[in-house]
Protein backbone atom coordinates (compact mmCIF):
# COMPACT_ATOMS: atom_id res chain seq x y z
CA UNK A 1 0.00 0.00 0.00
CA UNK A 2 1.43 3.23 -1.01
CA UNK A 3 0.77 6.29 1.65
CA UNK A 4 0.77 9.81 0.03
CA UNK A 5 0.12 13.33 1.90
CA UNK A 6 -0.89 16.00 0.08
CA UNK A 7 -0.98 19.30 1.93
CA UNK A 8 -3.28 22.24 0.87
CA UNK A 9 -5.10 24.89 1.66
CA UNK A 10 -8.37 24.37 3.47
CA UNK A 11 -10.28 26.10 0.33
CA UNK A 12 -8.08 24.43 -2.31
CA UNK A 13 -9.28 21.40 -0.70
CA UNK A 14 -12.96 22.58 -1.12
CA UNK A 15 -12.69 23.68 -4.35
CA UNK A 16 -11.61 20.16 -5.56
CA UNK A 17 -14.28 18.52 -3.75
CA UNK A 18 -16.90 20.66 -5.17
CA UNK A 19 -15.41 20.04 -8.39
CA UNK A 20 -15.80 16.64 -7.91
CA UNK A 21 -19.69 16.38 -6.38
CA UNK A 22 -20.41 18.31 -9.76
CA UNK A 23 -19.25 15.70 -11.83
CA UNK A 24 -21.67 13.38 -10.51
CA UNK A 25 -24.37 15.51 -10.54
CA UNK A 26 -24.59 16.43 -6.66
CA UNK A 27 -25.12 20.29 -6.24
CA UNK A 28 -24.28 21.99 -3.26
CA UNK A 29 -27.13 22.65 -1.65
CA UNK A 30 -27.49 26.82 -0.21
CA UNK A 31 -27.88 26.23 3.53
CA UNK A 32 -29.87 29.39 5.29
CA UNK A 33 -29.72 30.17 8.55
CA UNK A 34 -33.50 30.38 10.47
CA UNK A 35 -33.82 33.18 12.91
CA UNK A 36 -35.11 32.16 16.03
CA UNK A 37 -36.69 34.15 18.84
CA UNK A 38 -38.26 33.47 21.94
CA UNK A 39 -41.92 34.89 22.90
CA UNK A 40 -39.70 37.39 25.74
CA UNK A 41 -37.67 38.54 22.60
CA UNK A 42 -40.72 39.37 20.37
CA UNK A 43 -42.50 41.26 23.00
CA UNK A 44 -39.48 43.36 23.37
CA UNK A 45 -39.18 43.85 19.61
CA UNK A 46 -42.86 44.41 19.18
CA UNK A 47 -43.12 46.12 22.95
CA UNK A 48 -45.42 44.57 24.01
CA UNK A 49 -45.94 42.34 27.10
CA UNK A 50 -45.12 38.45 27.45
CA UNK A 51 -48.26 37.36 28.31
CA UNK A 52 -49.57 39.43 25.11
CA UNK A 53 -47.61 37.52 22.75
CA UNK A 54 -48.43 34.29 24.63
CA UNK A 55 -51.72 34.92 24.29
CA UNK A 56 -51.51 35.92 20.50
CA UNK A 57 -49.14 32.69 19.71
CA UNK A 58 -52.06 30.36 21.18
CA UNK A 59 -54.90 32.43 19.50
CA UNK A 60 -52.49 31.47 16.19
CA UNK A 61 -51.83 34.95 15.20
CA UNK A 62 -48.33 34.50 15.62
CA UNK A 63 -46.85 31.12 14.66
CA UNK A 64 -44.71 29.08 17.02
CA UNK A 65 -42.60 26.30 16.43
CA UNK A 66 -43.04 23.08 18.27
CA UNK A 67 -40.25 24.10 20.87
CA UNK A 68 -41.65 27.29 21.34
CA UNK A 69 -39.87 29.63 19.26
CA UNK A 70 -40.65 31.96 16.93
CA UNK A 71 -39.34 32.04 13.50
CA UNK A 72 -38.56 36.17 11.94
CA UNK A 73 -40.70 34.27 8.98
CA UNK A 74 -44.01 33.70 11.49
CA UNK A 75 -43.26 37.22 12.83
CA UNK A 76 -42.77 39.28 9.59
CA UNK A 77 -46.46 37.48 8.31
CA UNK A 78 -47.91 38.81 11.68
CA UNK A 79 -46.58 42.20 11.15
CA UNK A 80 -47.48 42.34 7.25
CA UNK A 81 -51.38 41.04 8.35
Amino acid sequence: MNNEFIIAKASEIEGIVFKALEKYGVQKQQQTAVKLYTVNQVAIILGKAHRTIKKLTIQGAIKITKSGLITQEALNEYLNQ
